[in-house]
């Protein structure tokens, strides 16, 4: 799962348990050599709309 710098900073910025800053920092640093198979952007659909766009993908990939 994805999100823009802008939505990942307020998240931040709303969790106790959060540094600020935290993601700026480790962005590319976390991802680099990782292989993944789907991606959805958090940062601006529903969970709801999420959960259809990864099951649509996972069907794709098991019925190519």
């Amino acid at each position: 799962m994805h999100c823009e710098l802008a939505e990942v900073e307020r998240r931040e910025q709303a969790r106790p348990d959060r540094t600020a800053g935290m993601h700026r920092r480790q962005a590319g640093l976390v991802h680099r050599s990782v292989f993944y198979g789907a991606g959805v952007g958090t940062g601006r659909e529903s969970p709801e709309v999420l959960v259809l766009h990864l099951r649509r993908g996972l069907d794709l990939a098991a019925h190519p």
